[in-house]
């Protein structure tokens, strides 16, 4: 069974570790699903763009944004150091002005590592703690429960150290001969994150970018594949209907504030030449199911349809295609969308049919505190949830879209997807294709067998 999801950032990363939760329980699932992550590479904000930025200006290359592919990278993770990279992952390296050039992978690596130990924040420990610790020890009477927190401290704070080099052992092993290796570049390292710098150092020493995937994903243990949908350029520049022009990705997600609608998203003149992934293109080709989350829509779903060609890849695939419904709109890119502007805005570009949709139906009675943290979320930014309708239910019956309500919300953040109850349906309507699909081909073999 091949599985394709397509889109970009949180929201990627976040289905992908539903499904990777999923198939860790459920033993036979894991054995006949393949599943592949086509990940959007037009992220161009914060220390991604810096990073990039200065590859462009001092080393005349293009370096594709690592930021969205270490993310679903991780989601897929089958390593037993998944916490070890998780807390790299985010970890910035150094609070020095000092040029990137200055630092060997393995210098990145243990630096950040360094950084991590003096955080207070995951491990308060300070010099009283340390004179704390000695008396305790070396009184040997019963514990108060604020000693019993400090001694729990040490404890992690030395399980750490055990495990990181171990997990050191394991990078060398795969990294061995990069270790040495230094990015040739002046910026400093101030703000870059640990991740970032390693994966951006595997493609510079070698020159090739998927190489370095490859190599990520044995350091990993990634059993599926993630696939950058471009290792071009694919910077992205959007118009509104009123003719406002809004550059970046960044920019059109973020930063700029914009009162009109989206009409067009395209490439920038230096991305025109850029092409849809072969690799893939090959997992489209090849899928039984695609999944399409929109999210953010332009940037997170056209942004991975504008390629030259990517209409033809879609059109010319037999995969159904699961739609899986925001939980929300949101100001700006999808201000005042319901779940039926969602679906025409894909079905629209792509020119596709859309088989399933899957759309949360929980109405939640938040208290005013919720009700302001999700409101403010930089994921909502003031706009709302949002549901079905009758009238566009019918729309969907219509057009023979079979719609999958159910109790979708995540209850932490509120416009999350619950994996759980998400990860049930879908593959309760996966089971159910199939035994559609078997019962189909006996009723044709009996027809074919007796002239009926």
């Amino acid at each position: 069974m091949k599985i394709v999801t397509i889109w970009w950032w949180n929201w990627q990363s976040n289905l992908l570790s539903a499904f990777y939760e999923y198939l860790w329980k459920n033993e036979k699932m894991r054995k006949i699903v393949k599943l592949s992550a086509i990940v959007s590479m037009s992220d161009d904000g914060r220390t991604t763009w810096k990073l990039m930025r200065a590859f462009d200006s001092e080393l005349w290359i293009h370096l594709p944004p690592p930021w969205d592919l270490r993310r679903c990278l991780f989601a897929l993770s089958d390593s037993k150091f998944r916490k070890n990279f998780q807390m790299l992952f985010e970890s910035l390296v150094s609070d020095e002005d000092e040029p990137i050039k200055n630092f060997t992978i393995k210098k990145i690596f243990f630096e950040t590592i360094k950084k991590i130990l003096s955080d207070e924040k995951i491990f308060p420990i300070t010099e009283k703690i340390y004179e704390d610790w000695r008396k305790i020890i070396i009184e040997e009477k019963n514990f108060s429960d604020e000693e019993k927190k400090l001694l729990q401290v040490k404890k992690n704070f030395e399980e750490f150290l055990h495990q990181e080099w171990f997990f050191f052992e394991h990078v060398k092993k795969i990294l061995w001969e990069f270790l040495d290796y230094k990015i040739p570049l002046e910026e400093v390292i101030k703000w870059h994150k640990c991740w970032n710098l390693i994966m951006a150092g595997l493609y510079t020493e070698k020159w090739k970018f998927w190489a370095m995937i490859q190599r990520i994903h044995k350091l990993m243990k990634v059993p599926f594949d993630v696939i950058p949908v471009t290792m071009e350029k694919a910077n992205i520049i959007a118009e509104t209907d009123k003719w406002e022009v809004i550059e970046s990705q960044d920019a059109i997600s973020n930063a700029v504030d914009y009162e009109w609608r989206i009409e067009t998203l395209q490439l920038t003149d230096c991305s025109k030449e850029s092409d849809f992934n072969p690799y893939a293109w090959k997992k489209i080709e090849e899928a039984d199911y695609i999944f399409i989350w929109p999210w953010d829509i332009f940037t997170s779903i056209w942004a991975n349809f504008i390629f030259p060609k990517t209409k033809w890849y879609f059109q010319n695939t037999k995969a159904k295609i699961y739609f899986i419904a925001n939980n929300t709109n949101k100001k700006w890119e999808a201000s005042w969308f319901k779940v039926i502007d969602f679906i025409d805005e894909v079905i629209n570009f792509l020119w596709v049919k859309i088989d399933w949709i899957f759309v949360n139906n929980k109405r939640l009675d938040l208290n005013l505190a919720d009700l302001d943290r999700f409101k403010n979320d930089i994921s909502v930014k003031w706009w709302d949830f949002v549901y079905t309708t009758p009238q566009e239910e019918e729309y969907f019956k219509a057009k023979w879209i079979k719609v999958i309500k159910w109790d979708f919300l995540d209850r932490k953040t509120f416009y999350k997807h619950n994996k759980e109850n998400l990860m049930e349906k879908i593959f309760d309507e996966i089971e159910d294709t199939k035994e559609e699909r078997i019962s189909r081909k006996f009723i044709d073999f009996m027809k074919k067998a007796f002239g009926k």
